[in-house]
């Protein structure tokens, strides 16, 4: 995420600035590179902070349930879609004028965003360990093994 964040002096063939709001159609606002992929990655901080949190918290208690699983999932895939969704823009405005980059949209971005976040939250929900069931059926916190300090 610190390497997105000099991207902008990386490529110095991004535009000065992108589109940051639409009415109709048009472009009626635009906003620094800067500013753009600083927003964004507040944003995938803060999701990538809320995925490892829910990751830790699970492993603390030594509980796995669906819906632990699932939370996780969707943090993680959220993270990562975000981050390949940014990357993707960035690629697509290379070398383009502010105003070719209104003309090109946010297709690339959002389809991308789309992709990686079904693709991610799937891995990341199968990666995790498994919820058991219980002896009357129903989905029970599989624990994990623990070591006892004390032998």
């Amino acid at each position: 995420m610190l390497a997105a964040y000099a991207l902008p002096r990386i490529w110095p063939d991004l535009p000065q600035e992108v589109p940051s709001h639409w009415r109709g159609g048009t472009v009626t606002n635009y906003m620094p590179v800067e500013s753009f992929v600083a927003g964004w990655l507040i944003g995938i901080c803060l999701l990538s902070t809320l995925s490892v949190g829910l990751t830790i918290l699970a492993l603390a208690q030594s509980k796995w349930s669906n819906a632990t699983r699932a939370f996780i999932a969707i943090s993680v895939a959220a993270s990562a879609a975000a981050a390949s969704s940014l990357l993707a823009q960035l690629g697509v405005m290379r070398g383009l004028t502010a105003s070719e980059s209104a003309a090109v949209g946010a297709g690339i971005g959002i389809l991308v965003l789309m992709g990686v976040f079904v693709a991610a939250g799937l891995i990341a929900f199968f990666a995790l360990p498994p919820a058991q069931a219980g002896s009357d059926g129903t989905r029970e916190s599989k624990r994990l093994p623990t070591v006892d300090a004390r032998q």
